[in-house]
């Protein structure tokens, strides 16, 4: 799987280091890490979209987190549990500060 992140947030600086760590692929676990950093406490909501433009994955909704590093956990299944076959995918994250 092929991931891209992208970030919308009120105040550009809010949110610092956003990657995807590269996943880890065995015949038993794939799943990959979003990292990154806030300066100040935020709310976030991390969303996972396919190739298409669909979003098949919500990973975190209105999350009221604190300032420092965060991570977030994503297995490549879609909201039903469903596992997803390899692709692109692309990763949303929303900050309100």
């Amino acid at each position: 799987m092929l991931f891209t992140t992208g970030c919308t947030a009120p105040e550009p600086e809010l949110v610092k280091s956003l990657r995807f760590e590269p996943p880890l692929f065995d015949s038993f676990k794939q799943n990959t890490t979003l990292r990154y950093t806030l300066t100040k406490p935020a709310v976030v909501s991390i969303y996972i979209y396919n190739s298409k433009g669909s979003k098949i994955k919500t990973i975190a909704e209105n999350l009221s987190l604190t300032q420092g590093s965060q991570s977030h956990g994503w297995k490549g299944d879609n909201d039903m549990g469903e596992f997803q076959s390899a692709g692109i995918y692309i990763g949303a994250v929303a900050v309100k500060g």
